[in-house]
Protein backbone atom coordinates (compact mmCIF):
# COMPACT_ATOMS: atom_id res chain seq x y z
CA UNK A 1 0.00 0.00 0.00
CA UNK A 2 2.61 2.71 0.94
CA UNK A 3 4.53 1.67 -2.60
CA UNK A 4 1.19 2.35 -4.16
CA UNK A 5 0.43 5.75 -2.61
CA UNK A 6 3.36 7.17 -3.90
CA UNK A 7 6.17 7.19 -1.29
CA UNK A 8 9.76 7.18 -2.58
CA UNK A 9 11.17 4.89 0.28
CA UNK A 10 9.71 1.96 2.91
CA UNK A 11 11.23 1.70 6.60
CA UNK A 12 10.50 -1.74 6.93
CA UNK A 13 10.99 -3.22 10.79
CA UNK A 14 9.50 -5.87 13.04
CA UNK A 15 7.00 -5.66 15.73
CA UNK A 16 9.55 -5.94 18.45
CA UNK A 17 12.13 -3.47 17.51
CA UNK A 18 13.20 -0.26 19.54
CA UNK A 19 14.60 2.32 17.18
CA UNK A 20 17.05 4.72 18.52
CA UNK A 21 15.29 8.49 18.19
CA UNK A 22 17.79 9.37 15.52
CA UNK A 23 17.90 6.28 13.60
CA UNK A 24 15.84 7.25 10.79
CA UNK A 25 17.77 10.64 10.66
CA UNK A 26 20.61 8.62 10.17
CA UNK A 27 19.42 6.26 7.41
CA UNK A 28 18.34 9.20 5.23
CA UNK A 29 21.89 11.18 5.80
CA UNK A 30 23.32 7.80 4.07
CA UNK A 31 21.01 7.32 1.26
CA UNK A 32 21.56 11.28 0.67
CA UNK A 33 25.59 10.54 0.94
CA UNK A 34 24.76 7.39 -1.17
CA UNK A 35 23.22 9.07 -3.61
CA UNK A 36 26.09 11.50 -4.37
CA UNK A 37 28.79 9.21 -4.62
CA UNK A 38 28.23 5.34 -5.81
CA UNK A 39 26.25 4.60 -9.31
CA UNK A 40 24.72 1.43 -7.91
CA UNK A 41 21.14 1.21 -5.96
CA UNK A 42 20.80 0.20 -2.50
CA UNK A 43 19.30 -0.54 0.23
CA UNK A 44 20.17 0.46 3.83
CA UNK A 45 19.64 -0.83 7.66
CA UNK A 46 19.94 -0.14 10.71
CA UNK A 47 22.60 -1.44 13.46
CA UNK A 48 20.78 -3.89 15.34
CA UNK A 49 21.75 -4.18 18.70
CA UNK A 50 20.72 -6.65 21.62
CA UNK A 51 18.95 -5.36 24.55
CA UNK A 52 20.48 -7.85 27.06
CA UNK A 53 23.55 -6.70 27.43
CA UNK A 54 22.75 -3.63 26.08
CA UNK A 55 25.99 -2.67 26.24
CA UNK A 56 26.28 -1.00 22.62
CA UNK A 57 28.45 -3.62 20.99
CA UNK A 58 26.29 -6.75 21.61
CA UNK A 59 24.22 -7.32 18.47
CA UNK A 60 20.92 -8.75 18.39
CA UNK A 61 21.53 -10.91 15.12
CA UNK A 62 24.98 -11.19 13.48
CA UNK A 63 26.84 -9.35 10.75
CA UNK A 64 28.07 -11.62 8.44
CA UNK A 65 29.99 -10.62 5.18
CA UNK A 66 29.76 -10.54 1.67
CA UNK A 67 32.36 -12.29 -0.55
CA UNK A 68 33.27 -10.56 -4.42
CA UNK A 69 29.91 -12.37 -5.72
CA UNK A 70 27.36 -11.09 -3.69
CA UNK A 71 27.25 -14.27 -1.58
CA UNK A 72 26.94 -14.49 2.49
CA UNK A 73 30.07 -15.74 3.14
CA UNK A 74 30.34 -19.50 4.72
CA UNK A 75 30.73 -20.03 7.94
CA UNK A 76 31.41 -16.16 9.10
CA UNK A 77 28.82 -14.56 12.13
CA UNK A 78 29.90 -11.11 13.69
CA UNK A 79 27.91 -10.79 17.19
CA UNK A 80 29.71 -7.76 18.22
CA UNK A 81 29.90 -4.75 16.63
CA UNK A 82 33.76 -4.52 17.57
CA UNK A 83 34.95 -7.40 15.61
CA UNK A 84 33.66 -5.44 11.97
CA UNK A 85 35.26 -2.03 13.09
CA UNK A 86 37.81 -2.17 10.43
CA UNK A 87 35.16 -2.90 7.92
CA UNK A 88 33.66 0.05 8.25
CA UNK A 89 33.52 2.39 5.51
CA UNK A 90 31.85 5.92 5.66
CA UNK A 91 30.05 4.59 8.54
CA UNK A 92 28.29 1.88 6.48
CA UNK A 93 29.03 -2.21 6.16
CA UNK A 94 28.28 -4.57 3.77
CA UNK A 95 25.23 -6.66 5.40
CA UNK A 96 21.49 -5.96 5.83
CA UNK A 97 19.41 -7.37 8.76
CA UNK A 98 16.07 -7.83 7.08
CA UNK A 99 12.56 -6.31 8.29
CA UNK A 100 14.89 -4.74 11.20
CA UNK A 101 14.74 -1.11 10.19
CA UNK A 102 15.12 -2.02 6.31
CA UNK A 103 15.30 1.08 4.22
CA UNK A 104 14.70 0.32 1.03
CA UNK A 105 13.20 2.03 -2.47
CA UNK A 106 9.89 1.46 -2.99
CA UNK A 107 9.99 0.83 -6.35
CA UNK A 108 11.53 -2.60 -5.59
CA UNK A 109 8.37 -3.84 -4.56
CA UNK A 110 7.38 -3.38 -8.36
CA UNK A 111 10.26 -5.27 -9.73
CA UNK A 112 10.81 -8.13 -7.25
CA UNK A 113 7.12 -8.22 -5.60
CA UNK A 114 6.12 -8.92 -2.14
CA UNK A 115 7.24 -11.09 0.67
CA UNK A 116 6.06 -15.35 0.02
CA UNK A 117 3.51 -15.61 1.75
CA UNK A 118 3.76 -19.15 1.24
CA UNK A 119 6.64 -19.22 3.91
CA UNK A 120 4.03 -18.61 6.35
CA UNK A 121 6.37 -16.91 9.71
CA UNK A 122 10.05 -17.72 9.15
CA UNK A 123 12.57 -17.00 6.62
CA UNK A 124 10.55 -14.55 4.34
CA UNK A 125 12.61 -11.53 5.46
CA UNK A 126 15.89 -13.65 4.69
CA UNK A 127 14.27 -14.64 1.32
CA UNK A 128 12.96 -11.37 0.28
CA UNK A 129 16.07 -9.59 0.93
CA UNK A 130 18.56 -11.78 -1.01
CA UNK A 131 15.65 -11.58 -3.61
CA UNK A 132 16.86 -7.67 -3.81
CA UNK A 133 20.03 -8.37 -3.15
CA UNK A 134 20.05 -9.47 -6.95
CA UNK A 135 18.98 -5.39 -7.65
CA UNK A 136 20.41 -3.39 -4.98
CA UNK A 137 23.74 -3.22 -2.73
CA UNK A 138 23.06 -4.00 1.03
CA UNK A 139 24.59 -1.62 3.76
CA UNK A 140 24.24 -1.10 7.97
CA UNK A 141 24.73 2.06 8.33
CA UNK A 142 26.50 2.12 11.74
CA UNK A 143 25.12 4.90 13.80
CA UNK A 144 21.45 4.31 12.89
CA UNK A 145 20.91 2.20 15.85
CA UNK A 146 17.96 0.09 17.29
CA UNK A 147 17.60 -2.62 20.01
CA UNK A 148 16.03 -5.97 19.48
CA UNK A 149 15.53 -8.54 21.84
CA UNK A 150 18.43 -11.28 21.49
CA UNK A 151 16.77 -14.49 20.00
CA UNK A 152 16.85 -17.76 22.37
CA UNK A 153 19.19 -20.14 21.14
CA UNK A 154 17.77 -22.83 23.10
CA UNK A 155 13.58 -22.38 21.94
CA UNK A 156 12.36 -25.57 20.17
CA UNK A 157 8.48 -25.72 19.13
CA UNK A 158 6.52 -25.52 16.06
CA UNK A 159 8.46 -22.42 14.37
CA UNK A 160 11.23 -24.46 13.93
CA UNK A 161 9.50 -26.55 11.58
CA UNK A 162 8.68 -23.08 9.39
CA UNK A 163 12.35 -22.11 9.85
CA UNK A 164 14.29 -25.34 9.00
CA UNK A 165 12.15 -25.94 5.48
CA UNK A 166 11.92 -22.49 4.76
CA UNK A 167 15.77 -22.64 4.32
CA UNK A 168 15.95 -24.66 2.00
CA UNK A 169 14.34 -22.10 -0.02
CA UNK A 170 16.85 -18.99 1.33
CA UNK A 171 19.38 -21.50 0.49
CA UNK A 172 18.35 -21.54 -3.25
CA UNK A 173 19.61 -17.58 -3.37
CA UNK A 174 23.71 -19.02 -2.91
CA UNK A 175 26.28 -20.53 -3.86
CA UNK A 176 27.22 -23.90 -2.87
CA UNK A 177 23.61 -24.57 -2.50
CA UNK A 178 23.89 -28.21 -1.68
CA UNK A 179 26.80 -27.23 1.26
CA UNK A 180 24.74 -25.37 2.85
CA UNK A 181 21.65 -27.59 2.69
CA UNK A 182 23.58 -30.35 4.14
CA UNK A 183 24.74 -28.19 7.05
CA UNK A 184 21.26 -27.34 7.72
CA UNK A 185 20.05 -30.79 7.24
CA UNK A 186 22.96 -32.07 9.92
CA UNK A 187 22.36 -29.34 12.32
CA UNK A 188 18.81 -29.87 12.39
CA UNK A 189 18.61 -33.55 12.95
CA UNK A 190 20.89 -32.98 16.05
CA UNK A 191 18.61 -30.62 16.97
CA UNK A 192 15.66 -32.71 16.63
CA UNK A 193 17.30 -35.54 18.12
CA UNK A 194 18.13 -33.81 21.26
CA UNK A 195 14.10 -33.35 21.85
CA UNK A 196 12.90 -36.97 21.59
CA UNK A 197 10.82 -38.60 19.05
CA UNK A 198 8.23 -35.55 18.38
CA UNK A 199 11.01 -33.34 18.01
CA UNK A 200 13.00 -35.73 15.32
CA UNK A 201 9.59 -35.81 13.68
CA UNK A 202 9.31 -32.77 12.98
CA UNK A 203 12.63 -31.80 11.68
CA UNK A 204 12.23 -34.99 9.21
CA UNK A 205 9.12 -33.24 8.07
CA UNK A 206 10.59 -30.01 8.08
CA UNK A 207 13.62 -31.57 5.84
CA UNK A 208 11.23 -33.47 3.75
CA UNK A 209 9.30 -30.54 2.94
CA UNK A 210 11.77 -28.22 2.25
CA UNK A 211 13.62 -30.53 -0.20
CA UNK A 212 10.46 -31.25 -1.87
CA UNK A 213 9.47 -27.25 -1.90
CA UNK A 214 6.06 -28.12 -0.12
CA UNK A 215 5.54 -23.97 1.73
CA UNK A 216 1.94 -22.83 3.33
CA UNK A 217 0.87 -23.04 6.39
CA UNK A 218 0.81 -26.54 7.73
CA UNK A 219 -1.85 -27.12 10.25
CA UNK A 220 -0.75 -30.33 11.42
CA UNK A 221 2.71 -29.03 12.80
CA UNK A 222 1.31 -26.45 14.98
CA UNK A 223 -0.07 -27.27 18.54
Amino acid sequence: RSAAAGFDWLWLMDDDLEPFAKALEALVAKKRFLEETSPRPFLLNCLVLSQDPADGDTLAFPLQEITPKGYPRLGVYHWRLSEVAEKVCNGLYRWACPFNGTFLPARIVTEIGLPNKELYIRGDEQDYLWRAAKKLDLYTVIDSRAYHPRPRVDAFDWKQYYHIRNMFVVNGHFNFRWLRNLKLLVLSLALGLRHGRRGTALVVRAIADGLAGRLGKREQVHP
